[in-house]
């Protein structure tokens, strides 16, 4: 998944149980990855910093199901997405 221009990249994504996922920040500046929404966040299913320009972050989610999460730091329409485990 590509964090660029305050987006992730696809959305959704979806994936096999098992899978590894890669997030890979493509801005500037800081993102998260933390499962859940803003207003019910999951912090213990995944929270991921990336802290800067090219950092990466990987999370195997071994459960089927939809997984939404969010960037923490940044609000907006494209800083919230979802992964579907099949």
């Amino acid at each position: 998944v590509t964090i660029a221009t305050f987006a992730f990249d696809p959305d959704p994504l979806v994936v096999d149980a098992g899978t590894t996922i890669r997030f890979t920040n493509e801005d500037r500046i800081d993102h998260t990855v933390t499962a859940g929404t803003r207003e019910a966040p999951l912090p213990d299913v995944f929270d991921e910093s990336l802290p800067q320009q090219g950092a990466t972050a990987e999370i195997t989610l071994d459960e089927p199901g939809t997984y939404d999460y969010f960037c923490r730091i940044h609000p907006g329409p494209g800083m919230t997405a979802q992964i579907e485990v099949r």
